[in-house]
């Protein structure tokens, strides 16, 4: 398991031109004529997109075990650094959230025959705080469920 947070997740989607047709209109896959431009690409083949929309700043990456020092501040262009308002949140004592999510014809599979669809879940762990803090926790879980351990055994050897 990447013991890695990221705390945005991205989407890359594969934009395929549509064709053009004799009459000089573009069709979408369903063969229907729209009036949308052909998007253009940049030098890595991305679709270029307009000053207007931007996209989300650079989230920092870091260890799953810097996760509760990491939400007790807040960095802007990697360089401002600020503590939340109010007091800090313990992640352990908030209220833990699981959703799944399914991954449809992953890419780690081959290819499966034509109306097939093969699906499997992704389970993510969230805690959820005070003052809407909302944090994905995956990753930091089992490292807390060990330390957690290892304490009790150092207990029970000091006993």
């Amino acid at each position: 398991m990447d013991e890695r947070i990221k705390v945005w997740d991205c989407v890359v989607v594969h934009i395929k031109p549509r064709s053009t047709s004799a009459s000089g209109g573009t069709h979408s896959a369903l063969g229907e004529s729209s009036g949308h431009r052909q998007p253009t690409f940049n030098d890595r083949g991305l679709p270029k997109t307009s000053t207007s929309r931007s996209m989300p700043p650079f989230a920092p990456i870091f260890h799953a075990s810097d996760l509760p020092a990491e939400v007790r501040s807040t960095t802007r262009n990697f360089k401002e650094v600020r503590h939340r308002k109010g007091s800090p949140a313990r992640l352990d004592q908030c209220p833990l959230f699981e959703l799944t999510q399914f991954s449809c014809n992953p890419p780690d599979d081959k290819i499966p025959e034509p109306g097939q669809v093969t699906c499997q879940p992704i389970v993510r762990l969230f805690r959820r705080c005070a003052r809407g803090l909302t944090v994905e926790t995956t990753s930091w879980e089992p490292m807390r469920v060990e330390a957690l351990q290892a304490q009790k055994q150092q207990k029970k050897s000091k006993i």
